[in-house]
């Protein structure tokens, strides 16, 4: 008897928990990145191309926007096509694409990528910020 109090009192508890909004948080998804290929010019390494990858995290929610922004000045593209897949909010700040936006955005357990060709060999510092929730998952 008791064991079957203790599993409902647990059933309870996961289903409140599974029920409460994600506090948004950076933990809830990630960006990684790598190196694809570096452009060699006269002898100098000048310009790289990275893959990036934007993972929601979350088992519920879907992310239908998020801020994906340099956070400092290392970002150096030579030409604003220099960066595809991502779409431009303000300076150094982007965002999800359009399609991936209308079609409710970027599902649990899922993600996209994009890439940029930046100066030099080294990558920017990006962060995300400003993630938007689709409130129809709960």
């Amino acid at each position: 008897m008791k064991i079957i109090i203790l599993l409902s009192i647990l059933f309870i508890y996961l289903n409140i928990v599974k029920s409460v909004d994600p506090p948004p948080t950076h933990s809830l998804m990630t960006l990684t990145q790598y190196n694809a290929i570096t452009i060699k010019e006269n002898g100098v390494w000048t310009r790289t191309q990275f893959n990036v990858t934007v993972r929601n995290n979350m088992n519920i929610f879907s992310v239908l926007d998020v801020n994906i922004e340099c956070m400092d000045d290392s970002l150096h593209l030579r030409y604003p096509s220099d960066i595809k897949d991502v779409e431009l909010v303000s300076p150094n700040v982007y965002h999800l694409p359009k399609y991936l936006r209308e079609q409710g955005g970027l599902k649990p357990q899922s993600s996209f990528s994009f890439l940029y060709i930046n100066e030099g060999h080294n990558p920017a510092h990006f962060g995300l910020s400003n993630i938007v929730f689709n409130e129809s998952d709960k």
